[in-house]
C-alpha cells in the first residue's frame, strides 16, 4: 500500500489531537497525510484551469470551507461539484483532489495555511468559502464565527462594509487591504471559532468490512483485492 493510501488508513490508536477527518471519511494520522508534490499540484491546477467547473482559486476556498464548516459534507458531493461538467483524464486525478483537501485540513491544525495573495484571485477564493459557509445552517447559527467570517464576505463581493450595512470603518479602502492581507489569520479565527460544533457533530466511525471484490475504499475504483488488499 503506498504513501497516498497510507494516508487514508483508520489508526484508531493515535491520540485526538493527531486524527484528521479525511476526504475518504475515516480518521487518518497527521503524520501520513501526504502533502502534494508540486508536479501533482500542477495536475490539479490544469485540470481546474478548463472550462466546465470552479477554478483552483474558488475551489481553493471551498475545500478551505469544507475543513472548517460544522457541518460535514461527504465527500462525493464536494467532489463533484469541484469536477463540475469537466472529465477526469484517470481516477488518480480525483484521488489528488482528495489528498489537496486533507493537506488543507493538516494545513489549519498546523496553522500554516497557503492562500492566495493578489486581490482577484482573493476574491475568487472567498467566494468559493462563502458558498459553502452560507449553506451551512449551524455555521450561520454561531455567531462568533459570522463575525469573524464578516471580512470574507466583504472581500468574496469586492464590497465595503458600509455597503453591507455596517458602518464606524473609518478608512474603507485601507480596511480592505489590511483584510486581504490578514486572510490567513482571519481563516484560521474562524476556524477555531467553530472547532466546539465540529467537535459535537462527529460521531464514532465504524468500518464496515470490505469484500475482495468490492470497490476499493480509497476511491481508485479498482477492486479491494486488486488495489489495497495486497
Amino acid at each position: 500500500m503506498d504513501a497516498g493510501r497510507r494516508a487514508v488508513a483508520i489508526h484508531s490508536k493515535a491520540s485526538s489531537s493527531e486524527l484528521r477527518w479525511t476526504a475518504e471519511g475515516w480518521w487518518a494520522k497527521h503524520s501520513l497525510v501526504q502533502p502534494l508534490t508540486d508536479a501533482e499540484l500542477e495536475t490539479v491546477r490544469a485540470f481546474m484551469a478548463r472550462p466546465g467547473g470552479p477554478s483552483f482559486d474558488r475551489s481553493m476556498g471551498i475545500l478551505h470551507a469544507l475543513a472548517t464548516a460544522p457541518t460535514r459534507v461527504d465527500s462525493s458531493a464536494w467532489l463533484a461539484e469541484l469536477i463540475g461538467e469537466r472529465e477526469l483524464d484517470s481516477a488518480a486525478d480525483a484521488l489528488l483532489i482528495r489528498r489537496l483537501y486533507d493537506q488543507v485540513l493538516v494545513a489549519f491544525e498546523d496553522g500554516a495555511l497557503t492562500v492566495p495573495s493578489e486581490p482577484e484571485a482573493i476574491e475568487t477564493f472567498c467566494g468559493g468559502y462563502v458558498h459553502v459557509a452560507m449553506a451551512d445552517r449551524a455555521w450561520r447559527a454561531n455567531e462568533k464565527a459570522t463575525l469573524e467570517a464578516f471580512p470574507l464576505l466583504c472581500l468574496s463581493q469586492g464590497k465595503r462594509p458600509s455597503e453591507l450595512g455596517v458602518d464606524g470603518v473609518a478608512d474603507e479602502t485601507a480596511w480592505s487591504s489590511e483584510q486581504r492581507a490578514a486572510l490567513a489569520r482571519t481563516l484560521l479565527a474562524v476556524h477555531a471559532a467553530l472547532r466546539a460544533d465540529r467537535d459535537a457533530a462527529v460521531a464514532p466511525i465504524r468500518r464496515e468490512k470490505v469484500g475482495r471484490n468490492d470497490p476499493c475504499p480509497c476511491g481508485s475504483g479498482r477492486k479491494y483485492k486488486k488495489c489495497c488488499l495486497r
